[in-house]
């Protein structure tokens, strides 16, 4: 019986083809729109994740409390101890695959005519590879550090544009800091390579150095003043920072890549929120055209409707043939809809798309799950449905009579 419903459901939509292709082109349309616009999505995503994560901050910083408030201030003022067996704890804690010593410092870089203030990261480059794989491809010019690199340097693209600094042992600077209780050091450096940083303003403040250098400049011998940790996957973040406070407890404060970054986050808050209002306005229009066609529907069959009531169809007979209409226009566009837009996501992903960000151009590649895929389908089954209810409880409630003499 219900096949034989469906049949009868397929067969009547097949009477006004223009009409019913009209309402199956928007939901193959909107399915599509909005599978492509989530792919698109997912891909920034995961492209913020390389170029911010794994090449920048990594995805866990552990620090002394106050130590976020105090960052343009005086961060070497909080500082810990990093002893080798903390860091083989930390190591020890289920999905951690990395972690990277730093020194966080204010000073000043002169090329013996002009300075400027500086803001710099003292690291160790071994294991900063290791949280930060993705490193490399933010170097510009010239190399990355090395750990055997004692006054080399990284400066950023406008850095070294503002002090005329070029990369090799020709752009000798002298690099200033202060320790803790504020007794200034110097140091000279050589530029080993420039780099790109999540802005311009950025760009022209940032000096990475090697971890010692930054030790000596700050005094802080065997001590840091954050700690960057890598996950296996960004899921297990939460769990990593809930064992991480348990090992530290409440001396430290234990943060992830978007407390770090809250710009990066607002932006991908924000661009989650524009595809879901997106996608909401697409899937209103589609139940607002499937609604319409059925309601043209029912007028247009007014005395077929009549007929079938009088020879002891039932009204939930009734009722069940114009869902199933609904439902077919639903199921037949969602599921072309889904595979046009999967196929868009995967010709796009073969090479990548062209996407200038705030911090660089990079390649963007859209990817989206089977799972998003099939509840865009079930939402467009769901919609469709919920939008021919009311013309069929309309049919369904025809008095035969009246339907006949229409």
């Amino acid at each position: 019986m219900n096949l034989t419903f469906l049949q009868i459901a397929f067969k009547n939509l097949t009477r006004n083809r223009r009409r019913s292709l009209f309402t199956l082109a928007a939901i193959f349309f909107g399915i599509a729109i909005v599978i492509i616009l989530k792919g698109v999505a997912d891909g920034f995503l995961n492209m913020t994740v390389e170029s911010v994560v794994k090449s920048r901050i990594g995805a866990i910083q552990v620090h002394k409390v106050g130590f976020m408030e105090n960052l343009a201030g005086n961060p070497v003022g909080l500082n810990f101890e990093y002893p080798p067996e903390l860091e083989q704890k930390i190591l020890a804690i289920e999905h951690v695959t990395g972690v990277a010593p730093r020194v966080n410092f204010s000073g000043t870089i002169s090329n013996g005519k002009n300075q400027t203030i500086v803001f710099g990261t003292g690291v160790k480059p071994s294991s900063e590879l290791k949280v930060c794989p993705q490193a490399p491809s933010i170097i510009t010019k010239g190399r990355s550090l090395k750990d055997e690199d004692a006054s080399q340097i990284i400066v950023g693209n406008e850095l070294a544009n503002s002090l005329d600094l070029d990369v090799g042992s020709s752009s000798n600077v002298t690099l200033s800091g202060a320790s803790p209780e504020g007794r200034q050091n110097a140091v000279d450096a050589s530029v080993s390579g420039t780099a790109a940083a999540l802005n311009a303003l950025a760009e022209l403040r940032f000096v990475t150095v090697p971890l010692k250098l930054a030790q000596d400049l700050t005094g802080l011998e065997q001590r840091v003043t954050e700690l960057a940790l890598s996950v296996d996957h960004m899921e297990n973040i939460p769990a990593v920072k809930a064992k991480l406070r348990e090992l530290l407890g409440n001396k430290y404060e234990v943060i992830d890549w978007q407390e770090a970054q809250p710009f990066i986050r607002d932006v991908v808050f924000r661009q989650k929120v524009i595809i879901s209002i997106v996608s909401v306005v697409l899937f209103v229009l589609v139940m607002f055209l499937v609604g319409n066609t059925m309601l043209m529907t029912v007028h247009e069959r007014n005395k077929e409707i009549g007929t079938m009531l009088a020879i002891g169809v039932t009204q939930g007979q009734i009722l069940r043939i114009f869902i199933l209409e609904a439902f077919t226009l639903g199921l037949v566009g969602g599921v072309l809809g889904a595979l046009l837009g999967i196929g868009a996501n995967f010709i796009m992903s073969l090479n990548g798309v062209e996407f200038t960000a705030v911090f660089q151009k990079t390649l963007l590649y859209p990817e989206v799950s089977s799972s998003f895929a099939a509840g865009s389908v079930l939402a467009a089954c769901i919609c469709t449905i919920l939008a021919g209810f009311l013309p069929a409880l309309k049919a369904s409630n025809l008095n035969p009579v009246d339907a006949l003499r229409s």
